[in-house]
Parts: structure tokens; C-alpha cells; sequence
């Protein structure tokens, strides 16, 4: 199907675009979807039918969460999220936002908005809910409010609000906010891993990545060590927030490695980039500009390793 193809299965909103997902064998397993609200996803057929069966009342609870997942994998670049598997387990693994998650994350959002201090910001409460992962535009107006009794925001001239727009200013206390939380993991030791998991990699880790962060002062962290109940990527973003940085490993030119580096750069954290030596050509072009600690043994990337780590977050303490 082409423009203008029915309904989002999730927000209601028209899509802007409806097309399929096809498998590895080419055999059609589901929907590709884009709109304007949610972003752009995979559905699968079985998730897509329990969409269409559920009335209203019974999406209440869960939509607007999805479709802010959505448009947070986009966001840090995975333009086509897949929705599958056991409708009611995704649901369910979907992460909620505490009323204090989803202040900052309006400020974050006016603050990406404005780019340059001063500017004007013109929020729109039905169409920037999904920013925020709020059900509704009186759930935003809320957020807005509160951020303005605390002085966060401010009310640009004509100084009113309204159910349609608002137009904001971003405060010093909003900056001093942000730089708060900006500094928050100043003291974290952690060390996010991004690598690929392959047995292949079982010396780099073991020789080179653990000991060379251990050895510069750090906690190294690999998603696969630590047991975990939650949905996996939710983990990894939650794992990296509470990052103090991220060491990316290229080697095997696993997506998932530059998806995750992506969303720290996105959060401004430092992104240390390692590589095998021997597979520098196969570096993505996306990558290859940045500096690489390039290794030939695990023993020599534990011993490079650890004064970049030094010299990079020594700068930020």
C-alpha cells in the first residue's frame, strides 16, 4: 500500500506511509509502517490483529507508551524498531516515566529545540506527547506548568498558554538543571561494553577490555554478564544513562555496537572507540573518521586502553 494507507495501529493518527515486512526468505511476516506521530516501525501480523481487535479503552493504558518506544529507537537511529513476539509480554516490558523522568525530558526537549540560549521554543502539547511519553496534550500542559512554578521555563510573550501551542523560554535554573544532571554521573565508575558477543571475542574481553578498564580506575559492564529480568534493550539504554562513559568495539561491525554508541553520543557521554587492527578497512564509513584504539592481542588493547580511558574522562571529572 502507498500514501495515505489507512489508520496507525497504534496512535489512530492517518499514516503517512504502509507497506511490508518481509523475512529473511522474503516471505511477508508482517507491516511496515511510518507516521507522522510514532516514527517508522515493524509490526508483526499477530501483534498488528491484537492492535485491531483491542477497543479503545482496553489501549488506554499501554499506546502512547509504545508509540514514544518508537519514536525513542528512532531517535538514536533505529529506523525500523521490530514489534513482535508475545503482544502482552512487549506491553508489558515497555518502560513507564516517573512524573520527575518526564519534567527532564521536556527540558532536554526544549533545550534541543532552542540550540542557543534565549531562543524561543514553541511547544505543541498533542503533537510533542510522544517526546515526553505522555498520553495526552493536558498531561504535557501539566509538565509545562510544573516546569514554570519551578522556574524552569518561562512563558514567552503574549505570556499565555494554550491547549494548542506554548511558546517557552528556557530559564538559568533550567540550564543549571541540566548541567546538574549532566554532571550527575560524574562520580559513576561504570563503564558501558559495547562489543560483539561471539566466542571469537572471549580474550579481548577477558585480556584486554576488562583488565585495561579496570586498570585505568573503572567498573567495566557487559549486558550479557548481568542477569536481568526487563526487555534487553530496554536494559542497555537504562545501563547506559547510568554510564560514565562507553567503550564501542567495532570489531565484527556489529549494528548493535554502533546503535548503542549512537544513543551515548546522543546523551552526551564519552565514546571511546576500539577496533582489531586487522579489520580496520572493514571499519563503517560512519566510524572509520574517529579515532580507534587499533589492537593486535588482547594484551596490546589492554595496555592502550587504559591511558585513553585516563585522558578522556579525566577531561570531564
Amino acid at each position: 500500500m502507498s500514501e495515505g494507507a489507512g489508520r496507525c495501529p497504534v496512535c489512530k493518527d492517518p499514516l503517512a506511509w504502509r507497506g511490508s515486512w518481509e523475512g529473511k526468505d522474503h516471505f511477508p511476516i508482517g507491516y511496515a509502517f511510518r507516521c507522522n506521530r510514532c516514527g517508522t516501525y515493524l509490526l508483526s501480523e499477530e501483534f498488528h490483529d491484537r492492535c485491531r481487535e483491542l477497543r479503545d479503552a482496553e489501549r488506554a493504558s499501554w499506546w502512547f507508551r509504545l508509540s514514544s518506544w518508537i519514536r525513542q529507537q528512532n531517535s538514536m537511529g533505529n529506523r525500523r524498531p521490530e514489534i513482535d513476539g508475545d503482544p502482552g509480554e512487549f506491553i508489558a516490558a515497555l518502560p513507564s516515566k516517573t512524573v520527575g523522568e518526564q519534567l527532564d525530558l521536556l527540558l532536554h526537549f526544549v533545550d534541543q529545540q532552542a540550540v542557543r540560549p534565549g531562543r524561543v521554543v514553541r511547544i505543541n502539547p498533542l503533537a510533542d506527547a510522544v517526546h515526553v511519553w505522555a498520553e495526552n496534550q493536558a498531561e504535557v500542559a501539566f509538565l509545562l506548568d510544573s516546569l514554570v512554578e519551578m522556574r524552569r521555563l518561562r512563558l514567552a510573550p503574549p505570556y499565555a498558554s494554550h491547549m494548542e501551542y506554548c511558546d517557552v523560554l528556557l530559564t538559568a535554573a533550567g540550564y543549571l538543571h541540566l548541567e546538574t544532571l549532566a554532571a550527575s554521573t560524574a562520580n559513576n565508575r561504570q563503564v558501558f561494553v559495547a562489543m560483539w558477543f561471539d566466542q571469537s571475542m572471549d580474550a579481548a574481553w577477558s585480556k584486554g577490555l576488562e583488565p585495561g578498564i579496570r586498570r585505568a580506575g573503572f567498573d567495566p559492564f557487559r549486558i550479557d554478564q548481568k542477569p536481568h529480568g526487563e526487555r534487553i534493550d530496554a536494559k542497555i539504554l537504562v545501563e547506559i544513562r547510568r554510564s560514565r562513559a562507553v567503550i564501542a568495539d567495532a570489531t565484527g561491525q556489529r549494528p548493535s555496537v554502533m546503535f548503542e554508541a549512537g544513543f551515548a553520543e546522543g546523551l552526551g557521554k564519552p565514546v571511546i572507540w576500539t577496533c582489531q587492527a586487522d579489520e580496520e578497512a572493514k571499519m563503517p564509513f560512519d566510524t572509520r573518521q574517529l579515532q580507534h584504539v587499533l589492537w593486535k592481542c588482547p594484551d596490546d588493547l589492554a595496555d592502550q586502553l587504559e591511558p585513553v580511558i585516563k585522558h578522556r574522562l579525566a577531561q570531564r571529572s
